[in-house]
């Protein structure tokens, strides 16, 4: 067998080991990487879809009118319901690649453990990488590079909710799809304690029940709000699941709280993971396609495929406390 020959297949057995046969763990290294991430995963807020020409949600919007008191002989209101529909989201596509250089693979085939470093530098290199930018888009409006970008928090939580539209239904003239906000919070030290309870208690309201689960903000306000609840904080428990991956955290009622250098500066976002969450194609779940071969460089290339996006079912009981200083 030629020595060349025999390198190669050295060469594409050692990227498949790296890539190809680890796609799993590198798949729940991206999804450790960052706190949104991470949260969403450990609470198995990142949901599977087998396809279809968009992401379909159903929607609740308003209720069974048929429910009522009756004397003994009133008929049961049997008027059909409306009150139920469905919304839809597009699929966004994120791509990248990780190229592995064949000479420099080759400068260093005598010598494996600098062949492995090589692997492992480009491999921690894209993990973080994609993490960044995913968590990047999912905090951002959904608008950046010609809006291909994946709908992010400040599009489904938005500052404003009484205008513009989310997932073709205009907030305007349909109160049921806008979230809760408190506008000019100002200085936390004064107000952010009111406001945070204020929004917190906003968002368990309605006829679907449940608080928010995820305190989301920047690392200053973070900062200011542990300072201001450190009394409580002598008692709350953390969320172990998120501080076993060294997010730092604590409890306000049922929400972990956490920051992330990513989140819009000024604002703080009161998320129910039940009704907000990152939808993901089976076939494009954080996925390494099979390498390949370019035909002018010495060069492999091993594909990634993101194909999902965020979506929410129920943005009324989601919300934002913006202008916070």
């Amino acid at each position: 067998m030629p020595t060349s020959f025999y390198e190669t297949k050295t060469y594409d057995r050692l990227v498949s080991s790296t890539f190809e046969n680890n796609v799993d763990d590198i798949q729940n290294q991206i999804n450790k990487a960052t706190a949104l991430l991470a949260f969403m995963r450990e609470n198995g807020r990142i949901k599977i879809e087998t396809g279809g020409e968009r992401i379909s949600v159903p929607i609740m919007y308003g209720k069974n009118t048929t429910i009522q008191s009756q004397a003994k002989q009133t008929p049961i209101n049997t008027t059909p319901m409306d009150g139920i529909t469905k919304v839809f989201y597009n699929w966004k596509v994120i791509t990248g690649s990780i190229t592995i250089w064949d000479v420099d693979l080759m400068l260093n085939k005598g010598n494996k453990v600098k062949q492995f470093d090589i692997m492992d530098a480009a491999r921690e290199q894209f993990i973080l990488s994609v993490a960044e930018t995913v968590t990047g888009q999912l905090m951002g409006d959904g608008t950046g590079n010609g809006s291909l970008d994946l709908l992010g928090i400040q599009a489904i939580i938005a500052d404003t909710p009484t205008s513009g539209t989310l997932a073709g239904i205009d907030r305007s003239t349909n109160p049921y799809w806008r979230n809760q906000y408190n506008n000019a919070v100002g200085a936390f030290a004064s107000a952010g304690l009111n406001k945070t309870r204020n929004l917190y208690n906003k968002c368990a309201l309605g006829s679907t029940k449940g608080t928010p689960d995820l305190c989301m903000m920047t690392q200053t306000i973070y900062e200011s709000f542990e300072n201001e609840h450190l009394l409580v904080l002598r008692l709350a428990k953390e969320d172990e699941k998120m501080a076993d991956l060294k997010f730092a955290n604590f409890k306000f009622g049922t929400a972990t709280c956490v920051f992330d250098e990513q989140s819009p500066s000024g604002s703080q976002y009161m998320i129910n993971t039940k009704y907000m969450y990152l939808v993901v194609h089976e076939d494009g779940n954080f996925q390494i396609m099979p390498k390949r071969s370019t035909y002018n460089q010495l060069a492999t290339i091993i594909p990634f495929l993101l194909l999902g996006n965020m979506i929410t079912s129920n943005p009324r009981k989601l919300g934002v406390n913006t202008g916070i200083t």
